[in-house]
């Protein structure tokens, strides 16, 4: 199912955006919703572009965005954006 996803990624050049997220905060960002409808929505399985991975002591959410954007009819270049102007806000945030 996510063979497809790889397989884009490793034919980009430059990997402008990771092929998995896991980091719900910053998959919520991209998408713009909160972060809490993005755990909600990967816990029901209520999209194939994220799923929850249970460790031992903690969850981790992985969200796809290459699929997101097939799904969603969203261009790459979209998520790419809202994911660089996550981590110019977090650097920034670093700063003060």
């Amino acid at each position: 199912m996510l063979t497809g996803i790889l397989d884009v990624v490793t034919t980009r050049k430059g990997g402008e955006v990771e092929p998995i997220i896991r980091n719900a905060q910053k998959a919520a960002y991209i998408l713009q919703i909160a972060p809490q409808a993005f755990r909600e929505q990967a816990k029901r399985g209520m999209n194939q572009y994220s799923r929850v991975v249970s460790g031992k002591k903690k969850r981790t959410y992985e969200f796809y965005p290459y699929k997101a954007a097939e799904d969603l009819n969203v261009p790459v270049e979209h998520l790419e954006a809202r994911s660089m102007e996550y981590e110019k806000q977090k650097v920034g945030e670093g700063d003060a």
